[in-house]
């Protein structure tokens, strides 16, 4: 890859999902020699998600597009109705249509109102502890009901000192 390309090094989070008949691989990726070479214009794996085609499984993926206003372990959703949507966790987590189709032309955009579907609490259960954020998730439609699974992180201060995340 070049050196200014924007998902040259840290690649973290792939997926494959088959919509329509294509194969859509989205990931979150960056470029360390640079800030500017980051969509961006700065490091940061919270705001950086691409998306690229193949029609096979196997590849090659092409056109490999920045989604604007996505973040880290965005995910790809088909759902029934002929829609795509992206599952976006940005603390809390989000969903808005997608238009895949100007993927040949380097455009991917989000369409329309952002639904908020999870929020990054717990009173509804009665519990104060709240996550630091919720990733990784993933959305199915099973016998006509939409179940979202996804990853809760606490910051927990009996980690010990070399894991170096708190």
């Amino acid at each position: 890859l070049p050196e200014d390309c924007p998902y040259k090094h840290r690649f973290w989070a792939p997926e494959i999902h088959k919509i329509a008949g294509k194969f859509y691989l989205i990931f979150t990726a960056d470029n360390w020699l640079k800030k500017e070479y980051n969509p961006a214009g700065t490091w940061g794996t919270a705001g950086y998600a691409f998306v690229g085609v193949a029609d096979r499984i196997t590849g090659p993926y092409e056109h490999i597009t920045y989604i604007k206003d996505a973040a880290c372990d965005t995910s790809l959703f088909a759902d029934s109705d002929g829609k795509t949507y992206a599952v976006i966790p940005r603390h809390h987590i989000d969903v808005q249509e997608i238009d895949l189709t100007g993927l040949p032309r380097g455009e991917v955009k989000l369409l329309g109102r952002l639904r908020r579907v999870i929020t990054a609490e717990n009173t509804d259960i009665g519990i104060a502890a709240k996550p630091d954020y919720l990733e990784g998730p993933w959305l199915e439609k099973m016998n006509g009901r939409y179940h979202l699974f996804y990853a809760e992180i606490y910051r927990d201060t009996n980690y010990p000192d070399w894991l170096g995340y708190w």
